[in-house]
C-alpha cells in the first residue's frame, strides 16, 4: 500500500439521507446487527467480513452500549487542501521520457528495470478521485472499479457503493469563484458519467504515474505520454472523493471584515469510504493500491453537510 502527500482537513460528521450521524461501529458475533437495528439505528453497510459496519442513529453512547460492540466512531468527512510541493528502450522512447526524472538511473531507476519487469499480468488500484475513462495512455478496468460514497447521493438504489461502470449523475464543481482549493461558491453542477470516472484530475495524474503504458495504442501512430512505473498493469479505479455540497460555510462574500454563512461545494471523502476502498482492493485481488491522500490531517471544525 502505497500514501502520497495531500493533506485533508476535516469537515464535521458525515451524516445520513434523514439527517441522522453516521458512525463506524466495530462489533463483534453474528447478532450484533440485528440488535443495533431493534433500537432503531440503520446498519447501511458493512466490510472486513462484517466486522465494521457504517451506522446511522442518534447519538453514540446508544450504540456503545449494545453487546458485541467494541468500538464507536464518528464517520468524519474530510476535503483536500491541496497537494504538499516538491521540487527501457519503450519507456524512453515516450514522447515526454526525458522529463520524467523519477525514473532516471539516478533515481529510482525504472527505466532500467522495465528490462526485466513490466508489471505485466498485475493490477494496481488507486484509491483517488477516480480515473479518466477514456485516457488512452491508461488500461482502465474501471468494470472492477467501484465509487465509495456513504451518503448513497450518487447511487440508484442508495447504496454507499456502486459499480465503477454504472452510469450515474456525478455531482462537479460549480463554475462559481473558487475560494480556497477544492471549495467552490454555489452549489454542484452535474453531468452523466461512469461512477468511477475521475471528477478531479488527480486520481488519473496518480494512475499515470503507476501505470501509465509505453507501447504503441491503436488511437496514436507512435508511442506518447509518458511511462508509468508499471506501464503493463491494469489500473483499477476506487472512487472515495467526491463533491458535496456543504451549507454554512464562514466566508467573507463582501470583503466586510466579517464572514457570512454560505454554500459551497467542496470536494469529500469519510473515514468509511476509505475504509470501504482498502478492504474491496483486498477482496478484488488487485496487486498494489494506492493512497495518495497521507499528507496528514489538519483538525478542523465545522457545521453539517449534505
Amino acid at each position: 500500500m502505497a500514501v502520497g502527500a495531500t493533506a485533508l482537513t476535516t469537515m464535521g460528521v458525515a451524516s445520513a439521507s434523514n439527517g441522522r450521524n453516521q458512525y463506524v461501529v466495530t462489533a463483534r458475533g453474528r447478532s450484533v446487527r440485528k440488535r443495533l437495528e431493534r433500537t432503531g439505528a440503520e446498519v447501511l453497510a458493512s466490510i472486513a467480513d462484517g466486522e465494521v459496519l457504517l451506522v446511522a442513529a442518534t447519538d453514540a453512547d446508544s450504540l456503545k452500549r449494545i453487546n458485541g460492540v467494541v468500538d464507536v466512531r464518528e464517520n468524519l468527512g474530510y476535503r483536500p487542501v491541496g497537494p504538499a510541493e516538491q521540487s527501457t528502450a519503450e519507456s524512453t522512447d515516450e514522447q515526454l521520457a526525458d522529463y520524467q526524472w523519477d525514473k532516471f538511473e539516478s533515481t529510482t531507476g525504472a527505466f532500467e528495470a522495465h528490462g526485466t519487469a513490466t508489471g505485466a499480468g498485475r493490477s494496481v488500484a488507486i484509491i483517488d478521485t477516480g480515473i479518466d475513462t477514456f485516457h488512452p495512455d491508461l488500461r482502465n478496468a474501471v468494470e472492477r472499479g467501484r465509487l465509495f460514497r456513504a451518503d448513497g447521493a450518487s447511487s440508484p438504489d442508495d447504496s454507499p457503493t456502486v459499480a465503477g461502470n454504472t452510469t450515474i449523475e456525478a455531482r462537479l464543481p460549480p463554475t462559481d469563484e473558487e475560494i480556497v482549493p477544492y471549495v467552490y461558491l454555489g452549489s454542484p453542477a452535474t453531468r452523466e458519467q461512469a461512477a468511477a470516472d475521475d471528477v478531479d484530475s488527480h486520481g488519473s495524474h496518480c494512475a499515470g504515474i503507476a501505470t501509465a503504458k509505453h507501447d504503441d495504442m491503436e488511437s496514436a501512430p507512435e508511442d506518447f505520454g509518458i511511462a508509468g512505473m508499471a506501464p503493463d498493469a491494469e489500473v483499477v479505479p476506487l472512487r472515495v472523493f467526491y463533491w458535496k455540497e456543504y451549507e454554512g460555510y464562514p466566508y467573507d462574500v463582501d470583503d466586510d471584515g466579517e464572514a457570512e454563512s454560505v454554500t459551497v461545494t467542496t470536494l469529500w471523502t469519510t473515514d468509511f469510504d476509505i475504509l470501504s476502498a482498502i478492504d474491496y482492493a483486498g477482496e478484488t485481488g488487485v496487486d498494489a493500491a494506492n493512497m495518495s491522500l497521507g499528507g496528514g490531517v489538519i483538525k478542523g471544525l465545522g457545521p453539517p453537510v449534505r
